[in-house]
C-alpha cells in the first residue's frame, strides 16, 4: 500500500514540476503612456457626444408612467369585476373570504392611485427647495 502512495505522490510531484517549469511566456500589453492616452480618448468621447436633455428624460418617464398606469388600472378593473362576481354569486363562507380580499383590493387601488400623486408632490417640494 505504501508503494502505491509513494508512486502516486511521485507522479503528482513530477506532474507539478513539469507544469511549473513549462510556463508560457507572457508579453506585456501597450505601454503605460498608451493606456493613459486610450483612457483620455475614451473620456473625451464621452464628454462631447450623446448628451440627453431634461425634456427627453421627462418625455420618456411620462410615457412609461402612462403605460404602467394604464396596465394598473386595467388589472384593478378586471380584478374588481372578478371580486364583485364572486361576492354576488358566492355562498356565505365565500362572501367572508371575498370581503377580506376586497380590503386588500381597496388598499392596492389606493396605492395605485396615490403613489404617483405623492411622488409628484415630493418632487415639487424638493425642486422648490433648490
Amino acid at each position: 500500500m505504501k508503494k502505491y502512495i509513494k508512486k502516486i505522490f511521485s507522479i503528482i510531484m513530477l506532474f507539478l514540476i513539469v507544469i511549473l517549469l513549462n510556463t508560457p511566456q507572457t508579453y506585456a500589453g501597450p505601454s503605460l503612456d498608451d493606456v493613459i492616452k486610450q483612457g483620455d480618448d475614451f473620456l473625451s468621447v464621452g464628454n462631447t457626444s450623446g448628451t440627453v436633455s431634461d425634456d427627453d428624460i421627462l418625455e420618456t418617464s411620462d410615457f412609461i408612467y402612462g403605460v404602467l398606469m394604464f396596465i394598473g388600472i386595467a388589472v384593478a378593473f378586471i380584478w374588481g369585476v372578478v371580486l364583485g362576481i364572486r361576492f354576488v354569486t358566492g355562498a356565505m363562507a365565500e362572501k367572508a373570504d371575498v370581503k377580506q380580499e376586497i380590503m386588500v383590493y381597496i388598499f392596492g387601488c389606493a396605492i395605485l392611485f396615490l403613489a404617483p400623486t405623492i411622488w409628484k408632490l415630493v418632487l415639487g417640494v424638493t425642486q422648490g427647495i433648490q
